[in-house]
């Protein structure tokens, strides 16, 4: 009702009115949700996991992507970082890391104002892990940090009760009905993770929980699958190189790339960036195509930039002179 009620001309006081109605529905539907959703995991409804290959750094951008607006309303800049040295694609619960990152952000905005909310994921594998192999697990700490009024030592268990509040002087002020975080701890329990908080009165507060994962392995890059194909020696392989079709395509990914890319916006680049490594390219362009969704998974644009201006010089190039059909060794 209040949707069709938007659609009409209001004065200032019943738009005003409207308003309220709106945020107070807004409010209502997330608490009824948060209930729900910690309902189904007190009665073991949604304590399966599901491991699929994910890309830790595109799931953070798609954080920050989602909050982007809601962040800027209160005057907070939202920054994401990743650890440079580590795998692009991780086996884990994406959904559920997701969830969990998304009530820890929440919660750090909510608190937060006129500073920054920071989400990270880094490498803290144990030092007699350190020797990685392919198929070696890492130690992977998600954490959000935030500004904002910190929370006293006391209480860093108490806030994960369900409905708990920190001050509830304070409960108009930072809406929520303290569940949250009783969720996400919740939800990382499943994973065999707990969140666990760092934080101080006035001090800003990190949330963190780690969690012990797999590389994928079962997808390689396209220049590796492109080198292994068969078990063929490369001097033996059909030198496939880009075809009509496989121009077409990938300068209309670049083309969609070039403005998020410029301009650092970490979700489209990273909706981009998959699919460029879906698709098995071929050699001729394989090793630039790797390079650059490497360097957009690792937030390095400016050096992606360096790799996108070359990539599309090369392609429009083969593009222009006719060359590139596919040949095969005689």
């Amino acid at each position: 009702m209040s949707h069709k009620l938007a659609e009409q001309k209001l004065d200032a006081i019943h738009a005003h009115g409207l308003k309220q109605i709106t945020e107070a529905a807004r409010r209502l539907t997330h608490l009824l949700e948060e209930v729900l959703l910690l309902a189904g995991l007190d009665t073991g409804e949604r304590t399966q996991k599901q491991v699929v290959p994910f890309r830790p750094a595109a799931l953070l951008a798609g954080m920050a992507a989602e909050f982007e607006t809601k962040a800027r309303e209160r005057g907070l800049e939202l920054r994401c970082s990743w650890d440079e040295d580590l795998p692009a694609r991780f086996n884990g619960d994406s959904e559920k890391i997701g969830a969990i990152l998304r009530q820890l952000v929440e919660n750090a905005i909510k608190f937060s104002r006129d500073a920054e909310v920071s989400l990270r994921v880094q490498d803290v594998t144990p030092a007699s892990r350190a020797e990685h192999s392919n198929t070696a697990s890492y130690t992977l700490r998600f954490a959000v940090t935030d500004h904002g009024i910190g929370i006293a030592p006391e209480q860093h268990e108490r806030i994960f009760e369900p409905f708990y509040q920190c001050d509830t002087s304070r409960a108009r002020e930072y809406e929520g009905a303290g569940l949250g975080l009783s969720v996400a701890r919740k939800l990382a329990a499943i994973l065999g993770s707990e969140v666990k908080v760092e934080s101080g009165v006035g001090a800003g507060s990190t949330f963190y929980f780690d969690l012990d994962l797999t590389p994928d392995i079962s997808k390689q890059s396209t220049s590796m699958r492109a080198a292994d194909a068969m078990s063929v020696p490369e001097d033996k392989q059909p030198k496939r190189q880009l075809d009509r079709g496989d121009k077409a395509q990938l300068l209309e990914l670049l083309h969609k790339l070039e403005h998020p890319l410029t301009h650092s916006r970490p979700r489209p680049c990273s909706a981009i960036a998959a699919s460029l490594a879906e698709k098995h390219w071929p050699r001729v362009v394989a090793s630039e195509v790797d390079k650059l969704v490497n360097l957009i998974d690792k937030y390095r644009y400016p050096e992606a930039l360096e790799i996108f201006h070359r990539l599309q010089s090369q392609v429009e190039t083969l593009v222009e002179t006719g060359a590139g059909q596919d040949v095969a060794p005689e």
